[in-house]
């Protein structure tokens, strides 16, 4: 049993696929919303575990996905680390051009973050030459309290 009590995030993001140039095959921007949350004690996330969402992939209904070639899209990439805290990878893709970051989403933080990528001009697949995709979003985690705090606390409000 671990020390600390469990505590949750929740991710609302946005994936977004825009032209960059006139010449752009691609004329008005697509754009898909997420939202998901997980406990540190998932059991999915249990040690060495991680949990992968997909975003813009035809991987469900037609209106999943951003582009049909599944070339557009992103992953995020989440699993608890040795500190009990969840840490999290962003990839975004568009067709070879690929970035990834990572985030710790301690407890109690809200974090901001936005991941591009642009193609190349020279992209051989011409729907995506002159694109760039953007995967923006906020992280909130919830507060935990080791079972100490906890205690103290109830103690100090109702008494021993």
């Amino acid at each position: 049993m671990s020390l600390f009590t469990k505590y949750n995030i929740r991710v609302d993001c946005l994936l977004s696929w825009f032209p960059m140039k006139d010449s752009a095959r691609l004329k008005v921007p697509r754009m898909r919303m997420y939202k998901f949350s997980h406990t540190n004690e998932d059991p999915g996330l249990g040690p060495g575990n991680h949990i992968v969402h997909t975003h813009g992939q035809y991987l469900g209904g037609p209106d999943d996905g951003l582009e049909k070639g599944n070339n557009v899209g992103s992953f995020t990439d989440v699993h608890v680390n040795d500190d009990l805290e969840f840490d999290i990878e962003f990839e975004v893709f568009l067709g070879r051009a690929r970035r990834r970051e990572r985030l710790i989403g301690q407890p109690g933080a809200i974090n901001a973050f936005m991941v591009n990528v642009r193609a190349a001009s020279q992209e051989e697949d011409q729907e995506l030459a002159d694109t760039a995709v953007t995967f923006q979003g906020v992280i909130t985690a919830g507060r935990r309290f080791t079972h100490t705090t906890a205690t103290l606390r109830r103690d100090f409000l109702f008494g021993p």
